[in-house]
């Protein structure tokens, strides 16, 4: 994947108002680096339980 494209590229609804891009790491991020994945995503569940 190009990430430098994604990471240019501007999204209105973008979670935190960006995409999150974890270098090297495969398919299931939350395998293969949950030590990087996990607080992401704890953050997203946090956020969405305020809505």
């Amino acid at each position: 994947m190009n990430t430098d494209f994604v990471s240019a590229v501007k999204f209105s609804n973008l979670w935190e108002g960006k995409a999150h891009l974890l270098d090297k790491s495969g398919d299931a991020p939350f395998w293969d680096s949950s030590d990087r994945f996990n607080p992401i995503f704890a953050r997203f569940l946090a956020s969405v339980d305020q809505t």
